[in-house]
C-alpha cells in the first residue's frame, strides 16, 4: 500500500510540474536527514528512489505540454530560445 500511495503522490508532483508550466524540471530522490528514523543505516539515496526520481524527470520532458512549450520557445531569439534547443536536444 505504501509503494502505491509514493508512487500516486510521484504522479501527482509531475502533474503539478507540467501544470506549473516550467521549461525545465529535476525530481530529486527522497534523502531523509542524518539523526531521523528513516535514515537509520543510510549512507545514500535509496537506489529504488533514485530511478524513480529519473523516471519522474524523464516524465516530465517526454510530456506533450512540455515538448510543444519547449519547441515553440525553441523558435524565438533570445536566451530562452537557446535553453529550451538546448534542453530538447539533450532530452530528446
Amino acid at each position: 500500500m505504501a509503494e502505491g500511495f509514493i508512487l500516486d503522490a510521484s504522479l501527482r508532483a509531475r502533474a503539478l510540474a507540467v501544470a506549473a508550466a516550467p521549461d525545465t524540471a529535476q525530481f530529486l530522490p527522497f534523502l531523509p536527514l542524518p539523526g531521523v528514523p528513516a535514515a537509520s543505516g543510510r549512507r545514500g539515496p535509496d537506489p529504488g528512489d533514485l530511478e524513480e526520481a529519473h523516471r519522474l524527470t524523464r516524465g516530465f520532458y517526454r510530456h506533450p505540454d512540455i515538448r510543444r512549450r519547449l519547441e515553440t520557445a525553441g523558435r524565438g531569439d533570445g536566451l530562452r530560445a537557446w535553453r529550451a534547443r538546448d534542453t530538447l536536444a539533450k532530452r530528446g
